[in-house]
């Protein structure tokens, strides 16, 4: 018995929000095809296109004909379109049982959702990722390597002290500039998730952190090797800072001191469990990493 389903799509067109044919399927013929995704776009979810993959496993038991609202799916067998009511004919010993319904999966109902995240405006292109304004806006307003070379020039005790007030001068900056006029589409969605779970390690404090890099410190690199709702790890690889004061102070210099005020700043904002400390540091190791914990 070949079967074959066809789809009319001029009457299918919100696949996601009906899904009827999908949620009925005893054999899980339907599936839901993704359009392609594009760099810094919600999908739309008009775009989605219900497909029938699994042909083999069709038992044309007609429960998708039967319960899609739109009339949009119809069945071949053996190259003879079929109803319902041909469904005898095909399997005399009665057609096959649909599955029973569970408290674990019921038939033709989704799971609460209240708790979900719904998509708003979908398809709409949203603002992401660090804009060069803002970059251009943080570097003019506050030179942070220069103002560490000028905190150099200070005995050791004033220097710590000085780049300590500058790390938190420089997150103080990055937080009004980031969650004001340069606030995106990252920040709506962290901020919201992070209301619902109480969750704010590691994406709020990452944003402020990761910003603040960029923006007052686009010549340096770094890289988030571990992100976990109970740890944060981030490496600074080359540093622009650490290279103006030692120039001044030499190897030893706790040129740290800026960059862990400043990303204890960035977890006072977000939420004070988080414990903010160094576990390397150059040139004794390759990169300068700090660690996050609640």
């Amino acid at each position: 018995m070949a079967v074959s389903i066809a789809i009319d799509y001029e009457r299918c067109t919100d696949a996601l929000a009906c899904a009827e044919c999908m949620r009925v399927c005893p054999t899980m013929v339907f599936l839901a095809d993704s359009p392609p995704a594009e760099k810094f776009k919600e999908l739309d979810r008009h775009a989605f296109k219900v497909k029938a993959m699994y042909y083999p496993s069709c038992t044309a038991c007609m429960a998708c004909v039967k319960v899609c609202p739109k009339n949009a799916v119809s069945i071949t067998v053996d190259g003879r379109p079929i109803a319902a009511s041909d469904v005898q004919d095909f399997w005399p010993q009665g057609r096959p049982p649909l599955p029973t319904p569970t408290k674990k999966a019921p038939v033709g109902q989704l799971a609460p959702v209240n708790n979900r995240i719904k998509l708003e405006e979908d398809g709409r292109s949203w603002e992401y990722d660090c804009p060069t304004a803002m970059i251009q806006e943080a570097c003019a307003h506050l030179d942070v390597v220069e103002r560490a070379r000028q905190a150099a020039a200070l005995e050791i005790g004033a220097c710590k002290e000085t780049l300590a007030r500058l790390g938190v001068e420089a997150m103080n900056l990055t937080v009004e500039l980031a969650d004001g006029k340069y606030r995106d589409r990252t920040a709506e969605m962290v901020d919201r998730v992070a209301l619902q779970t109480g969750i704010n390690l590691p994406h709020r404090v990452e944003r402020y952190v990761e910003l603040a890099l960029l923006s007052l410190r686009p010549q340096d690199r770094y890289n988030v090797v571990l992100a976990t709702t109970k740890e944060l790890r981030l490496q600074v690889l080359s540093c622009g800072i650490a290279k103006a004061v030692q120039e001044k102070q030499g190897q030893d210099v706790a040129c740290e001191e800026l960059c862990l005020a400043c990303f204890r700043q960035a977890a006072h904002k977000t939420d004070e469990r988080i414990q903010v400390r160094l576990a390397g540091k150059m040139p004794q190791a390759y990169c300068c990493e700090f660690v996050f914990t609640t």
